[in-house]
């Protein structure tokens, strides 16, 4: 679930990507149209990469996530 002020605004699906440590894909992210644009998630838009170099459907992001 992504919160925004206090309310859900979104939600989402992954998987871990067993073959790149620390990774993980989202499957799914379903955002309120009125949440969009407002870095909900945290994440940047990065190049493409593995199986998804290429295609033009798939946007790729990444966020920086600090154990602990």
């Amino acid at each position: 679930m992504a919160d925004f002020t206090s309310r859900s605004v979104g939600c989402g699906a992954f998987r871990v990507i067993d073959d790149h440590p620390g990774t993980d894909e989202i499957m799914r992210m379903c955002v309120a149209p009125s949440a969009r644009a407002n870095t909900i998630a945290g994440c940047l838009e990065c190049e493409p990469w593995g199986e998804f170099i290429g295609k033009d459907f798939s946007v790729c992001m990444a966020k920086t996530v600090v154990p602990g």
